[in-house]
């Protein structure tokens, strides 16, 4: 973990780097395709509930009606234009009125995005193809600057000094 400062990290070359950017999307995406199905299912399920109740007149929601993460769901698709809060508090004032507009909402959301995650899942692969082999490389970042401090002129002089005083020993001139 980050608390122990006494492990050396390999440093990622740009391959890795690519990849892990690529799975970090993915991941993203995911997150996103998910939280929207769990607030479709929730607000479903909400939906049914008021339907089959007998009352008729004003409803409020409960304020644990939805969790953090289905808000955060339906504020992100609501975000665009800033009104994500007043979604959110019509929702909980209106219910009834609220709902199937929003469910119809979050639902084309994520048939787009879920298009748009096939479209992640073509690059990625491209990048995947691209990338493997050579992120495999894990010495190469650590051989091309350690062949740059064998190369540097002083090493070289030294070198040379050192086998002209074995020839100078050895008595070869």
């Amino acid at each position: 973990g980050s608390e122990d400062f006494s492990f050396n990290h390999m440093r990622r070359n740009q391959y890795e780097d690519a990849l892990f950017r690529c799975e970090d999307d993915r991941f993203e995406a995911d997150v996103i395709l998910e939280t929207t199905r769990s607030a479709i299912a929730q607000l479903e399920m909400l939906q049914k509930e008021l339907e089959e109740s007998d009352l008729s007149g004003a409803v409020r929601l409960k304020e644990d009606a939805l969790s953090a993460v289905q808000v955060a769901a339906i504020r992100r698709v609501y975000a665009h234009n800033g009104a994500d809060l007043e979604v959110i508090k019509l929702l909980q004032l209106n219910p009834r009125g609220c709902i199937p507009r929003i469910l119809k909402r979050l639902q084309a959301k994520l048939q787009q995005w879920s298009e748009e995650k096939v479209i992640l899942n073509e690059r990625c692969r491209e990048i995947q193809k691209a990338n493997y082999y050579l992120s495999l490389d894990h010495r190469s970042f650590y051989f091309r600057q350690s062949d740059k401090k064998t190369i540097t002129t002083k090493v070289l002089v030294d070198e040379l000094k050192e086998l002209a005083g074995v020839h100078h020993e050895a008595g070869i001139e």
